[in-house]
């Protein structure tokens, strides 16, 4: 066992070993001396990781009083699951309010022993549950069920069961538990890799009509191979009010075409609903040209979006026309939006010059992170996007992507001017690899990282020249989905 907070654990082996080589008469004084240190050390741990179990794990947990976090690693035997298990319905974790128990490889049988030691209601006041990237099926799926239905875990608030093998019957099942109105709290659900498909969500969605889940901020549904015929019944949910607080929808990585978002976008509209949306992510959802009049039309009503996500849906030059055909002749209409992503959506010169020509009317005051990788911008689309920079438009940029755009050193050498002028916000990032750059201007990048700012920092913190990728940035979805761009009030308690 490790501690993530204060200090080290407390290695009962060495002390053991050192109370062999001590005198008789002060054994039992060390031997004390050893169990009042636990419960002065222990008591202090507010967050520990468990690597591995023992024989003694209940007596050791009956020391962290205080305990709030458990990060679990590498707990796969079921006999170690056990022993987890029967520190729980022992009552040693009463105070708990985080269990994470991801990459532990945790089968059916393993998670029935877990909900059957969190049925005893010893965790009462757990808030977070994570389980991803588990094997979890049918049958786990149904004893999370049957624990959440009995009330079990009153206090639940995020539930994370990112790629496990759940399929439609399981979320039916854990969807089901909704209706006892025992989960009326949950404001987070990951249900990405899921294998859903279309029924999986047709029963996810009837579960949310029939229990709305009036606190539901946060829904991820990444890469669960559902059409557009899946996206009917979202709209549905969305259009009859149940999702009016959600703040962060991620449907990526789903073939929904344009027809998914213009179910998606008309239930909206209707309704004038989702009116607190911050982060939407629609990457990789074979969007096109077509669909980005709805996407534009959608995001008139989106105002308080901070995070827009759009790579790898093959959109053009004309698919950027469309999203921004209303905003190129209006001003401040994303005063709050933060990324912008359009990573490998091949639009070219011609796409830069709309994107320009919206940003010039200040839409954009706030933009931190810019992503264009792919795009075939070349020197001419590059320096169109400068020109804003250099004039003040994008006064807070910080984090931008050109790496697959054919540039030149010309266009670079334009960017590394305005980095020596300080037209880019400090601790800049610039990610700029697989193009035909000369070593001169290589170096001159580089130097740019002794250069300081006149605030202290350096101008700029990262070069990145990485090979040749053209999917999304892990690290740009990793910060869109931080609680600065969505749930601050919710999810900096849990982390």
């Amino acid at each position: 066992m490790e501690s993530c907070k204060r200090g080290n654990s407390v290695d009962s082996s060495a002390m053991n070993a050192i109370l062999d080589y001590v005198d008789f008469r002060q054994q039992q004084f060390l031997r004390m001396l050893s169990r009042s240190m636990n419960s002065i050390i222990l008591g202090r741990y507010a967050q520990l990781v468990l690597f591995q179990t023992t024989d003694n794990l209940p007596h050791l947990f009956v020391y962290c009083t205080s305990l709030r976090h458990l990060h679990v690693i590498s707990i796969t035997r079921r006999r170690d699951v056990a022993a987890l298990c029967s520190v729980i319905q022992a009552g040693a974790l009463h105070m708990l309010i985080t269990l994470d128990l991801q990459y532990c490889r945790f089968t059916d049988s393993n998670i029935r022993l877990l909900c059957n030691a969190l049925c005893s209601g010893n965790c009462s006041r757990l808030q977070i549950l994570r389980l991803s990237n588990n094997a979890v099926g049918v049958a786990g799926s149904t004893a999370l069920a049957t624990c959440l239905a009995r009330g079990a875990l009153p206090s639940i608030r995020y539930l994370d069961m990112q790629h496990n093998l759940l399929f439609s019957e399981g979320v039916k099942r854990i969807g089901g538990s909704f209706i006892h109105f025992r989960c009326r709290n949950v404001q987070s659900l990951d249900f990405s890799r899921c294998h859903l498909a279309n029924p999986g969500m047709a029963a996810l969605c009837a579960s949310l009509d029939q229990c709305p889940l009036i606190n539901l901020r946060y829904l991820r549904l990444y890469w669960n191979s559902f059409t557009a015929g899946a996206m009917k019944h979202l709209a549905m949910s969305v259009s009859l009010g149940v999702l009016d607080n959600l703040e962060v929808l991620d449907v990526s990585r789903n073939r929904i075409g344009w027809k998914g978002v213009a179910v998606l976008a008309e239930s909206i509209l209707r309704g004038d609903h989702l009116r607190g949306l911050r982060v939407l992510i629609l990457h990789s959802c074979a969007l096109g040209p077509i669909a980005m009049r709805w996407v534009g039309v959608l995001l008139r009503r989106l105002r308080e979006l901070r995070v827009l996500s759009l790579g790898n849906n093959r959109i053009k030059a004309d698919g950027v026309r469309f999203l921004f055909e209303g905003f190129r002749f209006d001003s401040f209409f994303y005063p709050n939006l933060r990324i912008l992503d359009l990573t490998n959506n091949q639009i070219g010169e011609k796409g830069v010059w709309y994107l320009v020509s919206m940003i010039r009317n200040n839409n954009c005051p706030r933009l931190e992170e810019l992503s264009l990788i792919s795009n075939d911008l070349r020197d001419n689309g590059l320096l169109k996007l400068l020109y804003v920079v250099k004039f003040g438009f994008l006064p807070h940029l910080r984090i931008l992507y050109l790496s697959d755009n054919k540039l030149q050193d010309a266009s670079v050498l334009a960017l590394i001017a305005l980095l020596r002028q300080c037209k880019i916000a400090p601790s800049a990032e610039l990610h700029i690899g697989c193009n035909a750059l000369s070593n001169t201007v290589v170096q001159e990048l580089v130097s740019l990282l002794y250069l300081p700012h006149s605030g202290g920092e350096p101008v700029l913190k990262y070069v990145i020249l990485e090979k040749k990728k053209k999917s999304i940035p892990k690290q740009l979805l990793r910060r869109a989905l931080l609680p600065r761009y969505q749930m601050e009030e919710a999810v900096e308690e849990f982390c």
